[in-house]
């Protein structure tokens, strides 16, 4: 997923996806508690 920094997106689709991809976070620790799971974050 690439980020345009100089377009605006609307406030509640930029946290639209900030919290799914939270929520993604979360659910990807819970299923892999192991320490070998490390989340790519951009």
């Amino acid at each position: 997923m690439r980020q345009v920094t100089n377009v605006k997106l609307p406030d509640a689709l930029r946290l639209s996806g900030l919290l799914g991809e939270l929520q993604y976070i979360e659910f990807a620790r819970s299923c892999r508690p192991d320490k070998a799971f490390t989340p790519h974050l951009a």
